[in-house]
């Protein structure tokens, strides 16, 4: 029996271009957002990579010095009374930044006088400093986590939801060099064995509030036919899947010259039996299902349909029913976000959402939903029934 090929069923291979600039907004009040705007964070990141890239022969140099004085026994007992000394120094330096004169007077009166330089130039304690981390990071780590520590106290550190976004900004960061989806691909595609393939997933992030991403959507999902009608390479591995939003479909500008999704029911018999039939008009999902058939055969380059709803909609929106009919009728697959996270609808909340729209409490009246924030929204929109609706306020 021949083995079975590895397949990832979750990547995204988007660019930068394709990234609302303004994913900072609700996680930074305004206006305060406009400076987190994507195109000047990806610079910055490019700065210090930069910089990054020609102090590293120097970090090589500190490694190395590290190493001889860990390795020589006179030189580490040396070196193990100096850390203490810095260590000491850093300390009393804090606390007096701090304000704790009273301190620096005890110091000056006793035997410490002779270990720390009280009396110094702030220019001599940044050295000072500078040494303990160049030299000591484990030093600089713990008082780093004691800094932590206290910050946390003091209730000035950011949020978990804060931390993630942050990470997801620079991840985003990372991959900005890569210009093009195909570019990114073929970095994932060599990380896995030879013969597994990789569904991708685009994103339609053009109706979550955050400003118009540079490359519209649609032109997403022309980069990827180009790269399967021009036969590029590894392309045998990718399994694209097709992003509906119903806004999209809902969008007269955008349709204006070509509907994204357009239908009509047909009767049909199905094993004996007289059903109503989803068939698919002229529309750009057409052309990534079916392709260039004639009889609705599923011969498009897309072998699936994305939704996220945390994006701002229902699962069970009108305008997707039909599509979900489709599916089941194809053995189409569908995958859906059902997680919070750092991509959801920034707009402004509508009072409508204060109450689910099909689900009612014993009272036969609509369930209220527990919405704060726009964060809190992302779930109630993914999950129908979830920890934040309650049957009362």
């Amino acid at each position: 029996m021949s083995k079975l090929p590895l397949i990832n069923i979750h990547t995204h291979i988007f660019t930068e271009k394709n990234i609302p600039p303004l994913i900072a907004k609700t996680f930074v009040p305004w206006p305060f957002y406009y400076l987190l705007h994507i195109g000047l964070v990806f610079r910055l990141f490019k700065l210090y990579k930069w910089i990054k890239n020609i102090i590293k022969p120097f970090w090589s140099f500190q490694t190395k010095v590290i190493s001889f004085i860990r390795t020589t026994p006179i030189i580490r007992y040396i070196d193990y009374v100096v850390s203490l000394v810095l260590s000491f120094n850093v300390l009393v330096f804090i606390l007096d930044w701090a304000g704790k004169k009273e301190m620096e007077s005890w110091f000056e009166e006793s035997f410490a006088k002779y270990l720390v330089a009280c009396n110094v130039k702030d220019v001599y304690k940044a050295a000072i400093i500078f040494a303990l981390i160049f030299f000591y990071p484990h030093i600089a780590k713990l008082f780093w986590s004691l800094a932590k520590k206290l910050i946390s106290q003091l209730r000035y550190v950011p949020s978990d939801k804060t931390i993630q976004f942050i990470h997801r900004y620079l991840t985003i960061a990372e991959f900005a060099k890569y210009k093009t989806q195909k570019s990114i691909f073929d970095r994932l595609i060599k990380m896995y064995e030879p013969g597994s393939k990789v569904v991708v997933l685009p994103m339609d992030m053009e109706y979550m509030k955050a400003w118009r991403p540079k490359q519209p959507y649609l032109e997403q999902l022309n980069d990827i036919n180009r790269s399967i009608e021009n036969k590029d390479t590894n392309v045998e591995y990718l399994i694209p899947f097709v992003f509906v939003d119903p806004r999209r479909v809902r969008d007269t500008k955008k349709n204006k010259d070509k509907k994204f999704f357009d239908w009509e029911w047909e009767k049909r018999e199905v094993n004996g039996e007289s059903k109503n039939w989803v068939i698919l008009k002229d529309c750009i999902l057409k052309d990534c299902l079916e392709g260039d058939s004639t009889n609705g055969e599923l011969k498009g380059h897309y072998k699936g349909i994305k939704i996220y709803p945390a994006l701002g909609y229902y699962p069970f929106d009108k305008d997707l029913l039909p599509l979900w009919v489709y599916c089941q009728q194809h053995n189409l697959p569908i995958t859906t976000h059902c997680i919070e996270g750092t991509i959801f609808y920034r707009g402004n909340i509508k009072c409508e959402w204060m109450h689910h729209p099909i689900f009612r409490d014993n009272n036969d009246d609509r369930l209220i939903t527990k919405v704060r924030t726009n964060y809190d929204l992302q779930i109630n929109f993914t999950h129908p029934l979830n920890p934040h609706y309650s049957q009362c306020e």
